[in-house]
This record gives C-alpha cells, sequence and structure tokens, in this order.
C-alpha cells in the first residue's frame, strides 16, 4: 500500500507502509462516527482529504475563537501540571530538547536501532510503531539504521517505562544534560586510551 510523506511546503512524495490500521479512540480528531471511520480508513486518500479538511476547521477556530485558544491553553496547562513530578515525562521533554538542539547528539551518539533526525520543516512519515502517518507532520523523527524507510515517532521510540532502552550504547543510566556530557567526554577518553572498563 502507498502513503503520502508531506512537507508542510506542499511537497509531496509517496512511500510504502504496512497496512493502514489504526485503533478508533477518543482522542482521534474526526467528528464522525466509529462506523464512519472504519469504513474511511479502508481509502487512505478519502482518510486523507478528511484529516485536511478538518485540520483547516480546527486551524480557523484555533485563529478567531478566543474561547478555543483559551480552551487549548487551560487543557495544556492541566497536562503539565499533572505530570510535573512525574520523572519519566520529565525526561522525555529533556530528551526531545537535547535532540533537538544538538547536532553532535543525534549524529555521534552510538544510537542502537534508529538515530534522530530533525528536518528543518514539519514533515509527516508514516510511524512504524503507531502504524500512522503522522497528521501535520513533525520536525524530529527517529530514522532505522539499516532500513532508511523505517521511522518512529518520539512517542513510540522513547517509551516511558523503559528508557534506558531507547537510549544510546553506554548511555543508559544517564537522565540529565550534566550526566550526558560528562559521559560522552569519559567515554572518549576510554576511547582514546584503550581503557575498556566501564566509565563512572
Amino acid at each position: 500500500m502507498i502513503y503520502l510523506t508531506r512537507t508542510l511546503t506542499g511537497a509531496i512524495r509517496s512511500t510504502s507502509a504496512a497496512p493502514f490500521l489504526r485503533s478508533f479512540s477518543l482522542q482521534h480528531p474526526l467528528q464522525i462516527s466509529k462506523a464512519r471511520y472504519d469504513k474511511l480508513r479502508l481509502d487512505p486518500e478519502a482518510l486523507r482529504r478528511h484529516l485536511d479538511k478538518n485540520s483547516e476547521v480546527e486551524r480557523y477556530k484555533y485563529a478567531t475563537r478566543p474561547e478555543v485558544r483559551e480552551k487549548h491553553s487551560r487543557r495544556g496547562s492541566r497536562y503539565h501540571g499533572a505530570h510535573r513530578d512525574d520523572e519519566a515525562y520529565q525526561f522525555v521533554a529533556k530528551f526531545q530538547g537535547w535532540c533537538k538542539r544538538h547536532t553532535w547528539v543525534r549524529e555521534q551518539l552510538p544510537w542502537k536501532t534508529h538515530r534522530p533526525v530533525l528536518h528543518d520543516v514539519k514533515v509527516e512519515h508514516h510511524c512504524s510503531g503507531c502504524n500512522w502517518a503522522r497528521r501535520g507532520g513533525v520536525k524530529l523523527w527517529f530514522q532505522h539504521l539499516t532500513q532508511p524507510d523505517n521511522w518512529l515517532c518520539m512517542k513510540c521510540y522513547l517509551p516511558k517505562d523503559d528508557l534506558g532502552r531507547a537510549m544510546p550504547t553506554g548511555y543508559e543510566d544517564v537522565r540529565s544534560w550534566e550526566e550526558l556530557v560528562k559521559r560522552r567526554d569519559s567515554l572518549m577518553v576510554t576511547a582514546a586510551t584503550g581503557d575498556s572498563s566501564t566509565p563512572s
């Protein structure tokens, strides 16, 4: 089956992917019944048109209705407040920042299965974890090291119940920027001296 990978500048390219499957949930933005959604998802092009139309409506409402913007703001504040003491949630935010701001994190660390790729514009890839094309696109994706057409979104690459598994080799227990830099420097010294002992 063919999917579209699209940047927000309008450039579109087709990519092959797994069968188009997604479970229906309350988080899905479609204002339609489950039966209608199940029918639409059998036709990716029709579903894409519906999603794009829905996005246009939502963007217009957000731009023109102050109460909609206020609702979004309150929802975001409640969500962040509820996770203020959630160490896994806080780490995911930090990890995303490291990958976005520092080229050496993306390109020089020994990633295990996927490496972070930061696009200049938001890009829609088919996420092999969600089995879904991320509508609207995102800039940060995780590309498989040996299968360049295999992508994971942030949520699928970094599951909160196993943070260490997603970290580069030798960095599994790192949870802060200071620890990350210290571990990098320690491993560089280890490599230069040929010392195979585990860095502190």
